[in-house]
């Protein structure tokens, strides 16, 4: 595949999520996002409550108790500290992690069929990119977990494999510690 293709290719996936997703940037909080950002105490403290997420669970409250997503809490928390409670950022922030995680997949694919066309991996992440099931991940902020887990471990992924091209030992240190990242934003990832 040449880099004019490939280039098309990553113009083509970043137009596509924002032609797509980017109607949600004008969004206020819903549902949940007001929990996760506004009235948590531990992401209201900025950067100075990262030690405190890392130490607790992700819902705490005087009835329940349950998960950890440090990482999860850990973006909102440092998103918090330099742009208060904004959910043009929050909005902003999930669609970019959808544009790298289309790009991530996108690259996955390219290497898994770099013995096809160059249009049957771009065709694919296409199909991935519109399917309608994405929506709420990106439109609902407090999904940003969901984002986060699937993100990191495709990166495993991605390391994994090129384990598998070159021996390097290396890459299957940074697979265990990007699935390690996966699994502190969201456990489902595993």
């Amino acid at each position: 595949m040449s880099k004019k293709h490939t280039y098309f290719a990553y113009i083509l996936i970043v137009i596509a999520c924002f032609l797509l997703y980017g109607n949600t940037l004008q969004n206020d909080y819903s549902l949940d996002d007001h929990f996760v950002i506004e009235n948590n105490s531990k992401t209201a403290k900025g950067i100075k409550g990262i030690p405190e997420i890392f130490a607790s669970h992700y819902i705490e409250n005087k009835n329940q108790s349950y998960g950890y997503r440090p990482v999860t809490l850990a973006t909102f928390a440092i998103e918090y500290e330099f742009f208060g409670a904004n959910p043009f950022i929050s909005h902003l922030i999930n669609l970019l992690l959808y544009v790298a995680t289309c790009l991530v997949l996108y690259l996955i694919l390219k290497r898994i069929f770099r013995e096809y066309h160059w249009l049957l991996p771009l065709l694919t992440i296409g199909l991935f990119l519109i399917h309608p099931i994405h929506t709420e991940v990106i439109n609902n902020i407090k999904s940003r977990d969901e984002l986060l887990s699937f993100l990191f471990a495709l990166f495993a992924l991605r390391m994994a494999i090129k384990y598998t091209s070159n021996k390097k030992i290396r890459f299957v240190a940074f697979s265990l510690i990007l699935m390690l990242f996966a699994l502190m934003s969201k456990l489902s990832s595993l």
